[in-house]
């Protein structure tokens, strides 16, 4: 019947409204990193010279403070954990990264763009920075995952390829998402 017509109908706007959503805050989450992750200050304090205690509280705290990512990663070169916050706060790191498997294609998927020239092109001005973002779970929630290379703002500040460190930020989909 015609209840039953207009009960698709509102479910299938619902599930567009929600796709939209989605969509939207796939994208948003790569425009906060690159808030952090294009900046001398970024390279410098992670890369040249690992301070963790400017990390905590540039690429940590900001990010759950102000983006509300729920867990950050900052990785080095080898992808291994130099630093990682949960819920907005420091949490000791053995160099590993809990296992998951969306996580870690998108880093797979994030080096194999720069070591074909991703990183060029952006610096030439034709792309914007490169990232890998999808959704997973991680950690058994829904998330949006999303990684970043740390790259120079200016030319006083340089990066040989291959050395890049990566920030990898998850935004559960669940309580505050919502």
């Amino acid at each position: 019947g015609s209840a039953a017509w207009i009960d698709t109908v509102a479910k299938n706007r619902h599930q567009r409204i929600v796709a939209f959503a989605l969509a939207k805050s796939v994208e948003k989450i790569s425009y906060d990193q690159e808030s952090v992750a294009i900046w001398d200050d970024s390279v410098v304090n992670v890369r040249n010279s690992f301070n963790p205690t400017w990390v905590d509280i540039n690429l940590g705290v900001w990010m759950f403070d102000y983006f509300k990512h729920d867990r950050v990663y900052v990785l080095d070169a080898k992808d291994r954990a130099l630093y990682t916050m949960a819920d907005g706060v420091e949490v000791p790191t053995n160099g590993t990264l809990p296992s998951s498997g969306p996580m870690e294609s998108l880093i797979w998927k994030l080096r194999q763009q720069i070591a074909a020239g991703a990183l060029d092109d952006y610096e030439s001005g034709k792309t914007r920075i490169p990232r890998a973002v999808d959704l997973g779970l991680h950690e058994q929630r829904p998330a949006i995952i999303s990684v970043m290379p740390l790259v120079p703002d200016t030319a006083s500040v340089t990066q040989e390829r291959g050395s890049e460190c990566l920030i990898v930020s998850v935004r559960y989909l669940d309580r505050s998402f919502l």
